[in-house]
């Protein structure tokens, strides 16, 4: 996911020379197996040009993985903020009451690793773990405002049943007759 496309790039290429070595290998061997001469020297110049062409090939991998890391690492800062926006996700399911729920408690944890993750340079793996971080958070918040939302309603319904309660008992008293008093 970071910087992909100079990564396949890299093993493409490194792929590629794997190849091509053992043909230069096999090119030298049979160069060395000849005898003296004008045929041997022309084989044995064919093979440390077939080397040549691989280690340009290797430099390239070489390149390309190298570009990919820092493509990778210039992401880094993004990858942190991110992880401010799960924990802003996590204080939310916290301001609903969802600090002791299995969600959140997993999400602070895949936090902690994707923190620590990046901090050690291992991009590819924090990246993972923020990213289940995020859904974990997100479920967090999802339950903790279904729950607390529950018992608002059970709250709510107390309370309704409190004041129909003293309602009733409030009409089932006749008022007092002024004109009794007189």
């Amino acid at each position: 996911e970071l910087a992909k496309d100079d990564f396949e790039a890299a093993k493409k290429l490194f792929a590629d020379a794997g190849p091509m070595h053992q043909s230069s290998d096999a090119a030298m061997k049979q160069a060395q197996a000849k005898p003296e001469g004008p045929e041997r020297q022309t084989q044995a110049t064919g093979a440390l040009s077939a080397y040549q062409q691989t280690y340009r090939k290797y430099a390239a991998a070489r390149s390309a993985a190298v570009k990919a890391r820092n493509t990778a690492l210039a992401q880094k800062d993004d990858l942190m903020a991110s992880l401010n926006g799960v924990e802003a996700t996590l204080a939310r399911a916290e301001s609903y009451g969802g600090k002791e729920s299995a969600e959140y408690q997993a999400a602070q944890k895949e936090l902690e690793d994707a923190r620590a993750a990046f901090q050690a340079g291992k991009l590819k793996a924090g990246n993972q773990k923020l990213v289940k971080a995020e859904g974990l958070a997100a479920q967090a918040v999802a339950s903790s405002v279904v729950k607390k939302a529950q018992d608002n309603l059970v709250q709510a319904k107390t309370a309704g049943d409190g004041a129909s309660a003293r309602y009733d008992s409030v009409k089932g008293v006749k008022p007092k007759d002024n004109k009794a008093r007189s």
